[in-house]
């Protein structure tokens, strides 16, 4: 199986008042392969970026991570 087409299936990209442009996604599939890489447990990372308040003149962005193991939920 091709690796990068593994670590592609399991991140989720998710843009809320974003546009995920095609830039914008291939730097999240390279940040968050390293993750992939070096733990074999992660079955999922959900990525969403948002784009939250204006304030003035410019935008505030957030971006928050979910990241799926096999194994019992855990709230921590």
């Amino acid at each position: 199986m091709n690796n990068s087409a593994d670590s592609a299936s399991k991140i989720i990209m998710q843009g809320v008042h974003v546009e995920l442009t095609a830039a914008l996604q291939n730097a999240i599939r390279e940040k968050f392969a390293v993750l992939l890489r070096h733990n074999p447990y992660i079955v999922r990372i959900n990525v969403r970026l948002q784009r939250d308040q204006h304030h003035g003149n410019t935008y505030h962005y957030s971006a928050t991570g979910q990241i799926e193991i096999s194994g019992p939920d855990l709230v921590a």
